[in-house]
């Protein structure tokens, strides 16, 4: 006779979810023991990954641009991966902080897990619109779903853009274990081949960029007339004849692709 164990399970109905925890009970198991062990394999429930929110835009004149879309996206994440998130109190506080930037500013909004919102502002200073642009060597998984939020799990993505940036590129193209393309460590990318757009999809698990969604919905920004979402190789990449990259605090940038 064969029987299999189920040391643990997971019961999902209508949005809730049930876990059950077990052990593998022999004749000569202590009962004390196969408990502990059971709350050994479920603590996790009780201690929550450590991970939370940032949201990163700039700041002209005293005005946080694209401020609602941030707050948006934020918002959603937040719902998302359980965080606390009073979209209006951080607005609030984020306008009043930014009342004094006259010159260009990076903000950043931290949001962690006990929802108490960290806001930081900087001055930045101007880079060129013409940037280089490299590709990381290693693959990404195919499936990510935390890179669908800018969460502040991504010390492995600021290592590759400072790699890059060390490098004398701007940013790193990041591609999946399939081998498409899905966005730079820092910003949403842009392809045009063959006279026409295209940008990775968001089914890639990439980050909705705020940059990203406008040239999407005002592609005349980059000359186009039509953004079309592509799932794009390294070969597509390499026969690109324009390329751009995009985010909130540096805007569009025309980019040339170094080896």
């Amino acid at each position: 006779m064969r029987l299999n164990v189920a040391i643990r399970t997971l019961q999902i109905t209508d949005g809730h979810a049930r876990f059950g925890v077990g052990s593998g009970i022999t004749i000569d198991s202590d009962a004390d023991d196969e408990y502990r062990e059971c709350q050994l394999k479920a603590a996790f429930l009780r201690h929550p990954p450590d991970i939370g929110l940032i949201e990163t835009l700039r700041v002209e004149n005293g005005e946080p641009q694209q401020l609602d879309a941030h707050l948006a996206r934020l918002a959603a994440s937040a719902a998302a991966l359980g965080l606390p998130c009073d979209a209006e109190a951080v607005r609030t506080e984020v306008i009043a902080r930014c009342a004094t930037a006259a010159q260009p500013h990076r903000l950043k909004i931290t949001l962690p897990r006990d929802g108490h919102t960290h806001i930081e502002l900087a001055p930045l200073d101007a880079i060129a619109r013409d940037v280089l642009v490299c590709e990381h060597g290693e693959a990404l998984p195919d499936r990510d779903p935390l890179r669908r939020h800018k969460s502040t799990h991504r010390a492995h993505l600021d290592r590759i853009w400072q790699a890059a940036v060390a490098a004398g590129a701007f940013d790193a193209l990041l591609y999946n274990e399939s081998g498409y393309l899905l966005e730079g460590a820092r910003s949403s990318v842009f392809l045009q081949i063959d006279g026409a757009w295209h940008t990775p999809p968001l089914a890639l698990d990439i980050l909705p960029g705020i940059a990203r969604a406008r040239l999407l919905a005002e592609p005349a920004l980059i000359g186009a007339t039509h953004i079309t979402e592509s799932r794009l190789s390294r070969a597509d990449v390499a026969r690109a004849t324009r390329i751009c990259l995009a985010n909130s605090l540096r805007g569009i940038l025309t980019a040339r692709r170094i080896a």
